[in-house]
């Protein structure tokens, strides 16, 4: 599923994603070759990166004890699910993405290993469709390698929408998304067929009722997903994008929802209040009113530790300036959910603009191993070359060799 810290604040550093019903004539009407040229750009990669190093064992990256609601501190370590796939070891990152989801079976508080397993393949490059074919003949009875794709696919259909109102995006757009989707169906059905009780398939439902407005099958993908974990936040936190104002739904109906799900028995349930508040930062960074996108951001956090929150607050920060408190809430966001490229894009945006080039560039580094299409990472990274190159200059002229080799080596 997309990364939920994005999907909270959608795009605050870029054009926000955007629905309005209808397709007029300046969508419609675009010259075809153009949109295409969009949709590929959108899906090339930004730079190619090294791979991490590949998984000797459970790529899990092993942090002692559990945050807040009870959930553990450690994490799946995803761009070594990535290097595993990139060099053909099917069968280990079969039999380890079935251990994530064997272990939530056994313990609701793992919902998120095997989520994030799969969410490791939410990229949309190209090249990465013929490797997880690849995987799909070699594991055809394992419920991993559909799931993988179908998040590849999910990942493809937001690039071919692209981030624009639906007035402003073309017709080809729209029937390139649709296309894909059914690809997205597809190999979901047939993971839920293999795995009963994975999470989620019922993820990616909701993602493709949020891009073809489609509420009924919101509902019954997560009202699906709640049989098989009645505490599980994250798909939770997905459908409250569907009543986002922006995606036809109302502050009102996220607030309702939030209301009534807060009554289960599930303490981090009670964050979901934030996103009604969220929503309402986002609306006002859109217009510029930073002040008021603060009050309603810092009213969000105030709800308790969630990196989306942060992440947002982050953003703001950034845009008044206050790089120290921006840098202070990305790093916040950044230790709940270490692997997400998009919180990984902040604090690298924070970093470039502190002239801290060398950090900014290790993050957008660590974030494109896991998402190579990322966009905030596509519209930063020549900004933080020409950075990197500025102080590698310096450095050698001041007689820093080391350090004038290793900013232009990076």
């Amino acid at each position: 599923m997309r990364d939920i810290a994005g999907l909270l604040v959608c795009v605050l550093l870029s054009s926000a994603c955007r629905h309005e019903t209808g397709v007029d004539q300046e969508g419609a009407n675009q010259d075809p070759s153009k949109a295409r040229r969009g949709r590929e750009v959108r899906q090339r990669v930004v730079a190619s990166v090294a791979d991490a190093p590949v998984p000797t064992g459970l790529p899990l990256i092993v942090r002692e004890g559990q945050d807040a609601s009870g959930h553990p501190r450690s994490y799946v370590d995803r761009a070594g699910l990535r290097s595993l796939l990139h060099h053909q070891r099917f069968s280990e990152l079969t039999a380890y993405i079935e251990q994530f989801q064997r272990e939530f079976e056994a313990d609701p508080k793992k919902d998120r290993y095997p989520t994030a397993a799969i969410e490791a393949f939410g990229s949309a490059e190209p090249e990465l469709l013929p490797q997880l074919t690849a995987w799909v003949k070699a594991s055809p009875s394992s419920f991993a390698p559909y799931a993988a794709r179908a998040v590849h696919y999910n990942a493809v259909a937001w690039a071919q929408r692209g981030g624009e109102y639906a007035s402003k995006t073309p017709k080809s757009n729209f029937d390139a998304m649709r296309a894909t989707a059914q690809l997205i169906r597809t190999d979901v059905e047939t993971a839920q067929k293999i795995s009963p009780k994975l999470v989620e398939p019922d993820a990616l439902l909701i993602e493709i009722a949020i891009l073809t407005a489609d509420r009924p099958l919101a509902q019954a993908a997560l009202a699906h997903s709640l049989t098989i974990c009645p505490s599980c936040f994250a798909v939770r936190a997905l459908y409250m994008t569907v009543l986002e104002p922006r995606w036809g739904g109302s502050l009102e109906e996220m607030e309702r929802f939030a209301e009534i799900q807060a009554r289960a028995p599930y303490p981090d349930l009670k964050l979901l209040a934030g996103f009604a508040d969220s929503e309402r930062a986002s609306i006002a960074y859109d217009k510029k009113d930073y002040g008021e996108a603060l009050r309603y951001s810092n009213a969000a956090c105030a709800r308790g530790p969630h990196q989306g929150f942060l992440d947002q607050r982050a953003q703001i920060w950034g845009a008044l300036k206050d790089y120290e408190k921006a840098e202070a809430d990305a790093d916040a966001a950044l230790e709940l959910s270490p692997v997400r490229p998009a919180l990984r894009s902040t604090r690298a945006w924070i970093r470039d603009s502190r002239e801290n080039w060398e950090g900014a560039a290790e993050d957008l580094i660590a974030g494109l191993r896991v998402d190579p299409t990322d966009e905030k990472a596509r519209r930063l990274k020549p900004h933080v070359v020409e950075g990197l190159n500025y102080a590698g200059w310096q450095a050698h002229l001041k007689g820093d060799k080391a350090t004038a080799l290793r900013l232009l080596e990076l």
